[in-house]
């Protein structure tokens, strides 16, 4: 390119070098001659930068000529004369695309361009592939059989026990089981299940308000249910044998359940409490100076208790959470209520380090539960859901712990 503007000045000097002042000439007067220097009606329109180029050689060349004819300080140029190296600029017609940088800008630009729309389909490509690999997670595979829960699988439905329930209208809402005992309530009495699935009331002294959970416990004079009832700002339980309602202090308990223990005095209880709240397990023993339940450890955060778990785990949504804490042999078992089918609803730990051991699913045409509780070390009572609409019967299942 500056060789080509070199090789167009020295064509213009070629054909516009002055000879000498002679007189004014336009062009098709007398004196505008072979010899003479004529000045053209329109200036040739070129590249701003060439035709500036252009002046100032030609300035400095006709300034360095010898024989040029020199003027005086008092000269003055003809005011008529065109003005070439100012006029033919605003005369011309300037476009970007004569700039001699156009052609730079225009591939970086492209180049610019193309690098941009790499970038946006290939975030578009992982978004879309990320977005696969999490749907099949979540509908190609069942919670029983992902890898992070190996020993996740399905309770077994059993051979439904027979009920004489104590009337039409009885729609039991909770359950408490030992090996020997299960006590059923609707939150307002309390019926104990016998051989043959006679169901007989339980009397239960100090019971002055809604029961919010059922528990039992069983020695040498037998088995009697235990309730937790829920005041304004506090829990207390109630031990149906006598003794009225003791506070549990320091928590407003979700579920509970009573584990034997040897006394700890002559006035104490042959039973402690695992009381859960909110995430936390914690273990509740029987204090005669408080006279009532005090904190005595806390057993670990139980996260089965507040999420859901899994590779899409979230917090449980309202209407979800812990339905039953019931222990099986010396192993306490956590029961939740999901909306989620198929996925994990019972898990066991181990009751001396609260290590998760299993968890369980129950199959996706099993019925919602209501309550639960562990009537052997391998096989939990249910409490189905439909059993609390007016109008249904109440509905009582078993399933197998026991894996294959």
């Amino acid at each position: 390119q500056q060789k080509l503007q070199e090789e167009w000045q020295r064509e213009q000097e070629q054909k516009w070098q002055p000879a000498g002042m002679i007189g004014k000439a336009t062009p098709g007067s007398e004196l505008c001659g072979e010899q003479a220097l004529c000045w053209p009606s329109q200036p040739a329109k070129l590249p701003h930068k060439a035709l500036a180029a252009q002046s100032t050689e030609n300035s400095q060349h006709t300034a360095g000529r010898s024989g040029s004819p020199s003027r005086s300080p008092g000269h003055h140029p003809d005011p008529e004369a065109p003005q070439a190296s100012s006029q033919g600029v605003n005369d011309s017609t300037h476009w970007p695309t004569d700039e001699w940088q156009f052609e730079d800008k225009a591939t970086s630009t492209s180049a610019s361009i193309r690098k941009t729309m790499k970038a946006s389909l290939l975030s578009s490509s992982l978004l879309w592939f990320a977005m696969f690999i999490w749907s099949a997670m979540s509908n190609w595979f069942d919670d029983a059989n992902r890898i992070m829960w190996p020993t996740s699988v399905y309770a077994e439905e059993m051979k439904d026990p027979t009920v004489t329930w104590p009337s039409l209208l009885f729609r039991p809402t909770l359950l408490a089981c030992t090996e020997t005992g299960t006590f059923v309530s609707d939150g307002f009495r309390i019926f104990e299940l016998h051989d043959g699935g006679e169901t007989r009331p339980v009397s239960c002294p100090g019971l002055d308000g809604k029961v919010h959970d059922l528990s039992a416990m069983c020695d040498s004079q037998g088995c009697r249910p235990l309730v937790l009832l829920q005041h304004s700002g506090s829990s207390a339980v109630v031990d149906c044998r006598g003794g009225g309602a003791k506070t549990l202090q320091d928590v407003i308990a979700d579920r509970f359940a009573a584990v034997a223990a040897a006394p700890a005095g002559p006035n104490s209880t042959d039973y402690t409490l695992l009381v859960a709240h909110n995430s936390d397990l914690v273990k509740y023993a029987f204090s005669p100076s408080a006279d009532g339940w005090i904190p005595d450890e806390l057993l670990g955060t139980i996260d089965f208790l507040t999420d859901l778990g899994g590779v899409d785990s979230r917090p449980l949504h309202e209407g979800e959470g812990l339905l039953a804490l019931t222990i099986g042999g010396t192993n306490p078992i956590f029961v939740r209520k999901l909306d989620v089918p198929g996925r994990s609803v019972i898990e066991v730990r181990d009751g001396q380090t609260m290590k998760s051991l299993t968890k369980w699913s129950l199959q996706r045409s099993f019925p919602a539960i209501q309550g639960a509780c562990a009537d052997t070390e391998k096989s939990l009572l249910v409490l189905l859901a439909s059993g609390t609409k007016a109008g249904s019967a109440p509905g009582l299942k078993r399933v197998s712990l026991t894996q294959r």
